[in-house]
């Protein structure tokens, strides 16, 4: 079900106080490292000291997408992993960091889903993640050429994985509809989706 676009505020945002900001990293801080870990509220307050308004927020912003990028990283090392154990472990870290890491989901997708069924719910999560992350907007403007974003490619790769899972199951029609969505965010294919899509448009003939 679509849902309806939420309504803008008539007034602006009042911009946060440096305590508030505060406050905030703080809390990041905290989720990055763990509840292991001591971090004094007045530590943080004296790192922003002396910052307000935009500056405040632009740290916050760069902050949290080093969270992603390391999370990212780590994702990578964890497809590397000799072991299930070490993968695990990885791309759990990698959650931690960032709960929409796609290829983290994949990986954690494939190591603790028992079922057909499971693992498709997973990947569907994991696209909705990617989806999440890059945005309408980011979409939009880069649609037709995705794999020339190398951020997409996480998604993309669930996509792709997604849609071979629904063909294994039987469920073409659905498969058709995700690679059909890939060509029209990347229309060289460099994932070479256009045969596998042409098997199943072959199947309703």
């Amino acid at each position: 079900m679509t849902k309806s676009p939420a309504k803008k505020s008539a007034f602006k945002k009042a911009p946060a106080s440096p305590q508030a900001l505060a406050q905030e990293l703080f809390s990041m801080l905290n989720s990055r490292l763990g509840p292991d870990e001591l971090i004094l509220l007045s530590d943080v307050d004296a790192l922003i000291a002396s910052l307000s308004g935009p500056s405040a927020h632009k740290r916050l912003d760069d902050a949290e997408a080093d969270k992603k990028d390391e999370a990212q990283q780590i994702a990578f090392d964890a497809m590397e992993a000799e072991t299930e154990a070490e993968a695990r472990k990885l791309a759990k870290r990698a959650l931690h960091l960032d709960p929409d890491c796609v290829d983290a989901l994949i990986l954690m997708n494939d190591l603790d889903t028992p079922t057909q069924k499971a693992r498709i719910e997973g990947l569907e999560k994991a696209v909705e993640a990617g989806e999440r992350t890059r945005g309408a907007k980011f979409i939009q403007k880069n649609k037709g050429h995705f794999w020339l974003q190398l951020e997409t490619r996480p998604w993309m790769r669930a996509l792709d994985r997604l849609a071979s899972k629904l063909k294994e199951a039987g469920l073409n029609l659905d498969a058709i509809g995700i690679y059909e969505r890939m060509l029209e965010l990347n229309s060289n294919d460099n994932q070479g989706v256009r045969d596998p899509l042409l098997g199943l448009y072959l199947t309703r003939t």
